[in-house]
């Protein structure tokens, strides 16, 4: 809907200084548009308060779930924190198994992960880690993940490309192919 490429790259924005990595995103607005926003009201009237509520606790015992499942059967793996609510952010304790790579073996089995950095300083290493936002589609599902999960951490120990294509540039996977597109190197 731009005149040109090179109006359309004043859209984009860039917080390269996030805790959790590189925050990347089409638009200030981030992972929120407003036909999200519409979506979500009308969700909301659709559910009612007790819908919500309902919709809220079975999502947080999921991510609560997930997490201690990773916990108690992927001792590769930790979590990052205590989820206190939808989002689960781990990262590998074993030095064999890079968590990107990780990412990329769950991609292939059509999980979403994000990737993520933390840093605890100026110029100090950081934690490099993925998350899962757990949705009501999630739910069901549970099994499934943890299943691929512990499938995914054994592949990148015993058969690691060291070729990883996560960066940690929060939600910028699909920016960098349009990004890309638009102005190839």
């Amino acid at each position: 809907m731009y005149h040109s490429a090179e109006l359309r790259r004043y859209q984009y924005y860039v917080y390269p200084t996030w805790l959790g990595g590189v925050f990347c995103s089409p638009s200030v607005a981030g992972s929120r548009p407003g036909s999200l926003i519409a979506g979500s009201w009308a969700a909301m009237h659709y559910m009612g308060y007790e819908g919500y509520l309902e919709s809220c606790r079975t999502i947080v015992v999921a991510a609560r779930w997930i997490a201690d499942a990773i916990t108690k059967t992927i001792p590769a793996l930790y979590v990052l924190g205590s989820p206190p609510a939808s989002v689960v952010a781990f990262a590998s304790r074993d030095p064999a198994v890079d968590v990107m790579e990780v990412g990329d073996r769950m991609g292939q089995r059509g999980w979403q992960l994000n990737a993520i950095g933390t840093a605890r300083e100026v110029g100090a290493e950081g934690v490099m880690g993925l998350h899962i936002a757990v949705t009501r589609l999630t739910v069901p599902k549970l099994d499934s993940f943890i299943a691929d999960l512990r499938d995914s951490v054994e592949e990148a120990r015993l058969q690691p490309s060291a070729m990883g294509q996560r960066v940690s540039l929060y939600g910028a996977s699909k920016l960098l192919d349009l990004a890309y597109r638009a102005h190839p190197l």
